[in-house]
C-alpha cells in the first residue's frame, strides 16, 4: 500500500468509450483504498461525459486529448502541476501519456511497462504476454491488476455508471416521443467509432429490428453517433414503419446512457454503448467481428455475443484488408439477420420474465 502521504492522486483515464466504462471498477477500488484522497481524472470530453460526478470516484476532471497538440499537452500539464499530485496513475498505454504523467511533478508514477516508457515511471508491471503478443483479457482485470502493483484491491470487477438526472429526463422525453406507444424498448446501435470493420451490415440490423417489432411488438430505437450519418440513413431506408431514430450531436453520451438504461434489450456492434448496457444490467445481443472476445468477456454481462471464427481473425484492424468477395469482412457477414432476431427474441423473453424472490 502507498504511504498515507499520497493524498492527491491524478489518473489518466482511457480514451475509448468501452475502456472508460471498464475502468470504473478500478476507479471505485482506488477510492475505497484512499477515501480521504483528492482525486483528479484527466482525459477526453467523452470520459467526462461518461464518468459522472455522482459516481464519487473523483473530485475534479482535467481535459486533454492528443488532438489538442503541444499547446493542449502543456495546458494539461499545467493543470496537473497546479493539482500537486503525490501519485500519477496511467490507465492508458501510450508514451505520450507517460510523458504527461512525468510533467505532473508526481513523485510516484504508476503504469504498464510498454511503448518504451519504463524510464518515465517509478512503479509498474509488464503487460502479460502470449508468446510474442499481448495476452488478451477482460480490461477491468487489466486495470485492476495494475492497481494491485501498489497494493490496491479491486474485488468487484463489474462496471457501474450513473446517469445525471437532467440527462435521464431528456432521455425519457425522447422515448416518450416514440411513434409506437406500447411494447418493450429495443435499442439498436449499428455504428462503431473504431471503424467499419466492427459494423454488421446496416440492412441486417434493419431486418432483425423489423422482425422484433412485428413479432414481439418491440419499440425500436435506432441510436447513432456523430459521423455515423451514412449508417443511420441506411438503417432508416431499410426499416419502414414506426421507429424512433436518435443520433448526431443531438444525442449526447449521457443522454444515450439514459436511453439504454430504460431499454429491455440492446442490439449492438461490439462498441462503447454495449458497456453502458452491461453497467445497467440491460440484456445485450452483440455482433462481434475483428476483436478478440477476451478483452470484453465479463460475467456481469447478460446476453449473447454472435461471432464467427475465421482464418484471418481476430485482426483488430479498422477496415477489412481483404478484397471484395466472399471472404471480405466475413467475420460479420457470415452472421445472418435471422440468427440475430432469434437471439434477441430469446433475451426479450428473459427481460420480460418476472423477477424471482429476493
Amino acid at each position: 500500500m502507498l504511504p498515507l502521504a499520497a493524498g492527491r492522486i491524478w489518473i489518466r483515464v482511457p480514451n475509448w468509450v468501452g475502456d472508460i466504462v471498464m475502468a470504473t471498477p478500478a476507479l471505485r477500488g482506488l477510492r475505497a483504498a484512499y477515501p480521504e484522497a483528492r482525486v483528479a481524472l484527466c482525459g477526453r470530453p467523452t470520459a467526462r461525459a461518461i464518468l459522472s460526478a455522482s459516481l464519487r470516484t473523483h473530485d475534479e476532471f482535467h481535459l486533454w486529448s492528443r488532438r489538442s497538440g503541444v499547446g493542449g499537452f502543456w495546458r494539461a500539464a499545467k493543470a496537473a502541476r497546479a493539482f500537486r499530485p503525490d501519485l500519477a496513475i496511467l490507465l492508458t498505454h501510450s508514451f505520450g501519456s507517460a510523458l504527461l504523467a512525468r510533467a505532473t511533478g508526481a513523485a510516484r508514477r504508476l503504469g504498464y511497462y510498454t511503448e518504451g516508457r519504463s524510464f518515465l515511471l517509478t512503479d509498474g508491471i509488464p503487460r502479460p504476454r502470449e508468446g510474442r503478443r499481448e495476452r488478451p483479457r477482460y480490461m477491468a482485470d487489466h486495470y485492476a491488476d495494475l492497481l494491485g502493483a501498489i497494493g490496491v484491491s479491486v474485488p468487484d470487477r463489474a462496471p457501474v455508471l450513473e446517469v445525471p438526472p437532467e440527462a435521464q429526463a431528456t432521455a425519457d422525453r425522447l422515448l416518450a416521443g416514440h411513434p409506437q406507444r406500447e411494447g418493450p424498448v429495443v435499442v439498436v446501435n449499428p455504428g462503431a467509432a473504431f471503424g467499419p470493420s466492427k459494423c454488421w451490415p446496416a440492412d441486417r440490423f434493419a431486418e432483425a429490428a423489423g422482425r422484433l417489432r412485428d413479432a414481439r411488438g418491440a419499440r425500436i430505437v435506432v441510436a447513432t453517433a456523430p459521423g455515423e450519418e451514412d449508417v443511420a440513413e441506411a438503417v432508416r431506408a431499410a426499416l419502414p414503419g414506426p421507429a424512433l431514430h436518435l443520433g448526431g450531436a443531438s444525442l449526447p453520451l449521457d443522454v444515450l446512457m439514459g436511453v439504454i438504461r430504460r431499454a429491455a434489450l440492446l442490439v449492438t456492434n461490439d462498441t462503447g454503448p454495449r458497456h453502458f448496457a452491461v453497467a445497467f444490467g440491460v440484456p445485450t445481443v452483440v455482433l462481434m467481428g475483428p476483436t478478440d472476445p477476451r478483452y470484453t468477456a465479463t460475467p456481469a454481462e447478460r446476453g449473447v455475443v454472435l461471432r464467427r471464427d475465421v482464418p484471418c481473425g481476430p485482426c483488430h484492424l479498422q477496415r477489412c484488408p481483404l478484397p471484395q468477395g466472399p471472404q471480405h469482412h466475413q467475420c460479420l457477414t457470415l452472421i445472418p439477420a435471422a440468427e440475430c432476431f432469434e437471439a434477441a427474441s430469446r433475451w426479450l423473453t428473459v427481460a420480460a420474465a418476472p423477477a424471482g424472490p429476493k
